[in-house]
């Protein structure tokens, strides 16, 4: 009766009613198997009592050697508690015992999965298909690590297509199989999945973009177009989108639609390659053979061994030329691309924002490559053009610096500060010109001992400033009297005076 009880308790859910009654049955007959073996599944499903479950079930096959329940329920727990070794171990003599047995297969596999031993894992998951071929997870496992090589991708696409036979709403391995046959280059099949995901999740602009993308590869570029046109309606500044339909349009011979697009991007984004490759073809298309070669030129400031682009200068004759003067051309400047001098003709009144950002653009590039000399040129345009930018005046003073330009670098700095006052930055950078301007003294000891060198330093009074450059690599900068200051503290060192 009481067995009884604890089964009705169980089916309706009273858990705790339910294990108070098999624990009684358990004290009262410790061999009652079905009793101990319900009682540990209920323990199992609450965390507080695994270790409970776990004690059973080990008991329960330590007095029933073949019985194969209980060693894999007992290698579900170590497996939940992240204690493979024993977890395994249970699986594994589950599968001597039982060959076959599809759970104890499948948890091997999940185990190797975690340990990323994933040959190991695919015996196990292939051993619960050949026992079961439509147990859907042992697939699922099989997609996930076949997606990881492309040797492999056709198994991935295989299992992955079964767990959709079956669950045809499971957006992670439809997404799986999508990515997949995108990585393929199968962009038709790629883009049917992604349409799947984009019916069902219709707000989702990340699959709208995939599916559109892989609609264009596919050439299905009237769909694309369809695509690329909800997402520029929802975000109508998103280059990426923008320059992706105007390739589309461009695709479809829509030249016009295609030049809106393209030079939506290249506006805010002048150093973008592709986007400027379609525009000049979109210009070639629409017959605008002037607007094509202009932007054939600026593809070659950007990249000058672009082929594509001599190839079709050369058409009309034009020769490839120094990026100074493509740079002249592409801001329709006369002379010299950066004005520099007396004489040296000079720029429009104003600059766009667009020419800003190239020329801030083009200036770190320039210093990325320790091409100094260049960048100075065009900050030197841009604090001509914009005389209160503090930052323009800024990076003209770091450049001055670092070109051992002292006085010029001190003016920038100052001139910084009047437009930005209190600017940490150029209060830095005055600093460092006094420092790196100053002539240094050798100290040979190291920081700390230097106040013994008081006397000697001191000889050299007369208010010059001077760099004491230590043993140990300290540095200290200020008045030669200062000297008796050099025992302050590190960080203090550079502001004695």
């Amino acid at each position: 009766v009481r067995l009884e009880l604890a089964k009705l308790f169980s089916y309706t859910n009273r858990t705790e009613d339910a294990i108070r009654q098999y624990e009684v049955i358990l004290k009262r007959n410790p061999n009652n198997f079905e009793a101990s073996f319900a009682l540990a599944n209920m323990y199992s499903w609450d965390r507080r009592y695994y270790h409970r479950a776990i004690d059973l079930y080990r008991k329960l096959f330590l007095k029933y050697p073949k019985n194969v329940d209980a060693r894999v329920e007992y290698g579900r727990l170590l497996y939940e508690r992240g204690e493979f070794s024993k977890a395994e171990e249970a699986y594994r003599n589950a599968v001597e015992l039982e060959p076959d047995n599809v759970d104890a297969h499948l948890m091997l596999g999940r185990i190797y999965v975690a340990q990323k031993q994933s040959d190991k894992a695919v015996v196990e998951f292939q051993a619960v298909i050949d026992a079961k071929y439509d147990n859907i997870d042992a697939h699922y496992y099989l997609a996930q690590i076949y997606s990881a090589t492309p040797e492999t991708y056709d198994k991935a696409i295989e299992h992955g297509l079964k767990v959709l036979e079956y669950e045809p709403k499971n957006e992670e391995v439809r997404l799986l199989v999508a990515d997949v046959y995108a990585s393929q280059e199968k962009f038709a099949e790629a883009a049917d999945h992604y349409k799947i995901l984009v019916e069902d999740n219709p707000d989702d602009d990340e699959y709208r973009l995939q599916y559109a993308l892989n609609l264009n590869y596919a050439e299905r570029y009237a769909e694309s177009v369809e695509q690329f046109k909800i997402l520029v309606d929802k975000k109508p500044e998103d280059k990426q989108v923008r320059l992706e339909l105007g390739w589309a349009y461009l695709s479809l011979g829509m030249y016009s639609d295609a030049i809106v697009n393209l030079e939506y991007v290249t506006a805010d984004d002048p150093w973008n390659v592709r986007a400027r490759r379609g525009l000049a073809r979109s210009y070639k298309g629409a017959g605008q053979v002037d607007e094509a070669i202009v932007e054939y030129k600026r593809i070659l400031v950007i990249d000058p061994k672009d082929q594509e682009a001599h190839d079709f200068l050369k058409l009309y004759n034009i020769e490839y030329v120094q990026t100074s003067q493509l740079l002249d051309e592409w801001f329709n400047w006369p002379g010299k691309a950066y004005a520099g001098g007396p004489g040296v003709p000079q720029g429009p009144p104003g600059m766009s924002e667009a020419e800003e950002r190239y020329r801030i653009r083009l200036a770190e590039e320039l210093i990325a490559h320790n091409r100094y000399k260049r960048a100075r040129y065009i900050y030197e345009e841009l604090v001509r053009q914009n005389p209160e930018n503090a930052y323009y005046h800024l990076a003209l003073g770091h450049l001055y610096l670092m070109s051992g330009m002292w006085s010029s670098a001190r003016h920038e700095y100052k001139m910084a500060l009047i437009y930005s006052p209190g600017n940490e930055e150029a209060l830095a950078g005055l600093e460092r010109v006094r420092y790196e301007s100053a002539p240094t003294v050798d100290v040979f000891v190291g920081y700390q001992e230097a106040k013994r060198f008081d006397s000697y330093l001191g000889t050299y009074r007369g208010g010059s400033r001077f760099t004491y450059r230590f043993w140990d690599g300290a540095e200290a900068f200020g008045e030669v009297t200062a000297a008796r200051h050099l025992d302050t503290n590190y960080e203090d060192r550079k502001s004695v005076v």
